[in-house]
């Protein structure tokens, strides 16, 4: 199963999200770990995309692409940004770092995927995960 949400509108888009994981548990009957795990993914995803790549500006969009062979989920998440410098971002558990904001939401996803990666060539986000 392969399918695409586009966020034109930013946050005011949000109830999409909720609508994806329905139709996805409706389907798979999904146990409460992985809809909370997908939730916290693709709010992270997709609020990152929207905040730090569009830097919240109306107007522009963000692509929400997945690809389900069950029980695996590829999430493309890309948006109109210029990109960014995926392995600098830091971790936000070493001592010196807890108080700075930035990392929080790459750290979770890379805690809750499979594998997360950034693909520099499309300026895409590619998160998988198990659904089990």
């Amino acid at each position: 199963m392969k399918g695409q949400i586009v966020f034109e509108n930013g946050l005011e888009d949000w109830p999409l999200l909720d609508q994806f994981i329905s139709e996805l548990n409706e389907e798979h009957t999904l146990t409460d770990r992985a809809k909370f795990g997908l939730r916290l993914v693709l709010s992270e995803a997709v609020a990152n995309a929207i905040k730090h790549g569009n830097k919240s500006e109306h107007g522009k969009k963000v692509w929400l692409s997945w690809n389900l062979n069950y029980p695996f989920l590829e999430l493309q998440i890309k948006d109109e940004g210029e990109g960014f410098q995926f392995e600098d971002i830091s971790d936000p558990t070493q001592l010196h770092l807890l108080h700075k904001e930035g990392g929080r939401g790459v750290f979770l996803l890379k805690q809750y995927c499979l594998e997360v990666r950034y693909e520099y060539v499309n300026k895409t986000l590619v998160c998988k995960l198990s659904l089990d």
